[in-house]
């Protein structure tokens, strides 16, 4: 396990540095509101935040899809309903944050933090059901269900029913203690998920668990800015989505290499490999396109003669000792896409 930690600390503190160094500068200096005279820019400053949130967070979900269709990644069913809920809530806190126009019912700041909360809360447990040893054979569409599902209930829930949880904030006063404590359990999760990722690595998925270890450090700090704010408009509050959108650009590399990188990087190595397998043998390898043109040839014969034949069909070549017949014969086996042998030629 400490060899886990030291390799990632190797590996990672050109990032994990900068970011803790920004983390305690934001935390240090004199907090300040940002677009007090100007409440539509400030709107719309946090707009653009969350929609780029929500589009890595559509991202992750739309690999994920993929890559549950194709079989090769256990987990991308958690991934796929996580991760569209997350989308989901993030959107929806966006859209309900106070000044923004209706939905449903008057929007307030007490509303946008709760799915706000959400969203966090689901990519806290989304991460959690990752590191256990569990194995859902699910189709996509049924985790897709259960993802429209959950975000139809979190939505009627924080529209109708917010009155049977504690208040998270008071105007003039900041976040609540609730609010306050339930960021700090949040900060605690994400410190331990990170720890789990961290320690769990092997050399095969080493890549991946630590990218999904700094995502979950970011959104540590962010939580711990997030639970200091007295204004929406708070500096706090919004450079706080920075920490947020970090946090899921590592996750969507981490998600991006297990799915399309490395399976397209282990084929191209095959193939390198396949190729030199055949450069060894005494028999000779070539590939043609759908026109029977020479593509590739290995390197049995000379060099002249290989550049030569590239582009070209059999047919092309300066070929002797094959009658008219046999030509026929050949082209018709060529055309039906089937083997054959014994085709000897000068």
């Amino acid at each position: 396990m400490y060899n886990n930690f030291l390799t990632y600390f190797r590996t990672s503190y050109r990032i994990i540095i900068p970011v803790i160094a920004i983390f305690i500068l934001v935390l240090v200096i004199p907090q300040f509101s940002l677009f007090t005279p100007r409440a539509a820019d400030m709107l719309q400053t946090h707009l653009l935040l969350e929609l780029f949130a929500v589009i890595v967070a559509i991202l992750i979900a739309v690999v994920s899809w993929h890559d549950q269709h194709n079989d090769s990644y256990a987990q991308s069913g958690i991934l796929l309903a996580g991760f569209t809920i997350v989308a989901v809530m993030d959107l929806i806190h966006a859209l309900t944050y106070d000044g923004m126009p209706k939905l449903l019912i008057e929007n307030s700041t007490t509303r946008a933090i709760f799915f706000w909360l959400a969203g966090r809360t689901y990519v806290a447990l989304t991460l959690l059901l990752l590191t256990l040893p569990i194995k859902l054979n699910l189709s996509r569409w049924t985790w897709l269900c259960i993802a429209v599902l959950i975000s139809i209930a979190t939505f009627w829930f924080g529209t109708y029913s917010l009155d049977l949880l504690p208040k998270t904030f008071e105007a003039g006063v900041g976040v609540t203690i609730f609010k306050r404590n339930y960021e700090y359990l949040l900060f605690l999760t994400d410190i331990l998920l990170a720890t789990i990722f961290i320690s769990r690595a092997t050399l095969q998925n080493q890549r991946q668990s630590f990218a999904f270890a700094t995502s979950c450090l970011a959104m540590a700090m962010g939580e711990i800015i997030f639970s200091n704010y007295k204004a929406p408009s708070d500096f706090l509050n919004i450079f706080g989505h920075v920490f947020k959108i970090v946090s899921y650009a590592f996750l969507y590399q981490s998600v991006f290499v297990a799915a399309i990188r490395l399976p397209y990087l282990k084929a191209r190595q095959s193939e390198a490999r396949f190729r030199s397998l055949t450069e060894l043998s005494s028999d000779w390898y070539w590939e043609q396109d759908s026109n029977f043109r020479f593509t590739m040839m290995s390197q049995n014969d000379t060099g002249a003669h290989i550049i030569s034949y590239i582009g070209k069909t059999n047919w092309d070549l300066p070929i002797e000792g094959v009658s008219t017949e046999q030509w026929a014969a050949h082209h018709k086996t060529l055309a039906q896409h089937e083997p054959y042998k014994d085709f000897i030629y000068q």
